[in-house]
């Protein structure tokens, strides 16, 4: 199951719409590897609740966001899961880790 949670905001709504009616395309050096469409993206937008079932979540925002993932950690996500942090920049993890404690999670 894939699930996508995004804070709310204007950019945010925008972006949430642009995928529902366009889909998702990832790309590598500008060639479409993978579509999903604007439907599956639709009911895949779930609030952060959804994350108590997850056992790997994967963290896409940037580093101003990182208190309010940390916070979405502790409330919603379950002991022991996994959390990839896809962020550029020196020391992302180390900074979720101590904004997330006591969350138990394992954060890569």
């Amino acid at each position: 199951t894939v699930a996508f949670v995004a804070r709310e905001s204007s950019s945010s709504k925008a972006r949430a719409e642009r995928l529902q009616a366009e889909g998702l395309v990832m790309d590598t050096h500008g060639k479409p590897k993978h579509h999903l469409s604007g439907e599956l993206m639709a009911s895949s937008m779930k609030g952060p609740e959804v994350l108590k079932t997850c056992h790997t979540i994967l963290v896409t925002i940037k580093r101003p966001g990182n208190a309010w993932v940390a916070e979405v950690l502790r409330k919603h996500a379950k002991p022991g899961s996994t959390v990839v942090c896809l962020q550029n920049g020196l020391a992302q993890r180390e900074e979720l880790e101590r904004l997330a404690a006591p969350w138990t999670g394992v954060i890569l």
